[in-house]
C-alpha cells in the first residue's frame, strides 16, 4: 500500500512539476512574443507619426515662401488691398485646409490683416518669428508655440 501511495504521489509530482514547468516557457515564450510584437506596432505607429509631422512641416515652410515670394504677384510688389489680400489668403486656407488663421504685418510688426481679424494692430516686432521674417529668414522654433492671436 506504502509502494503504490509512493508511485501514485511520484506520478502527481512529476505530472505537476511537469505541468508548471512547460507553463512557464510558454507563458516566457508568449510574453517575449508579446513585447516583441508591441515594440515593432510602436516603433511602425512612431515612424509613420514623425514621417507625417515631417510632411506637415515641410508643407508649411513651401507655404510660408510661396506665400513670401517676389513671384506671388497676390501678394507682394502689387497695388491690392489689405481686404484682397486677406480674401486671397482666406481662400488660400480653404484650398490647403491646414491652417486656422494667417496673418500680414507691416515692416514694423504690427498686424495690420489676419483671415479672423484677431488682434489687428497687435505690435509684434519683438517677437522672434517677426525679427526672423524681417532679415528674410523662416523662423523655426525648437519647441511649437502658438501665437498669442
Amino acid at each position: 500500500m506504502k509502494l503504490i501511495t509512493t508511485i501514485v504521489l511520484s506520478s502527481i509530482s512529476l505530472v505537476a512539476f511537469t505541468l508548471i514547468a512547460s507553463s512557464f516557457i510558454v507563458l516566457n515564450t508568449f510574453s517575449d512574443e508579446i513585447e516583441k510584437t508591441v515594440t515593432s506596432d510602436i516603433t511602425i505607429l512612431t515612424s509613420n507619426a514623425l514621417d507625417k509631422v515631417n510632411r506637415i512641416m515641410n508643407t508649411r515652410i513651401s507655404d510660408t515662401e510661396f506665400l513670401t515670394s517676389e513671384l506671388n504677384l497676390n501678394l507682394v510688389g502689387n497695388n491690392l488691398s489689405i481686404k484682397e489680400k486677406i480674401d486671397y489668403l482666406r481662400d488660400f486656407e480653404i484650398q490647403t485646409q491646414m491652417y486656422t488663421s494667417i496673418s500680414i504685418y507691416d515692416l514694423n510688426g504690427i498686424k495690420i490683416g489676419d483671415t479672423r481679424n484677431l488682434l489687428v494692430g497687435e505690435d509684434e516686432s519683438n517677437e522672434p518669428f517677426f525679427t526672423e521674417a524681417i532679415q528674410g529668414k523662416t523662423y523655426h522654433d525648437d519647441l511649437p508655440v502658438e501665437s498669442k492671436s
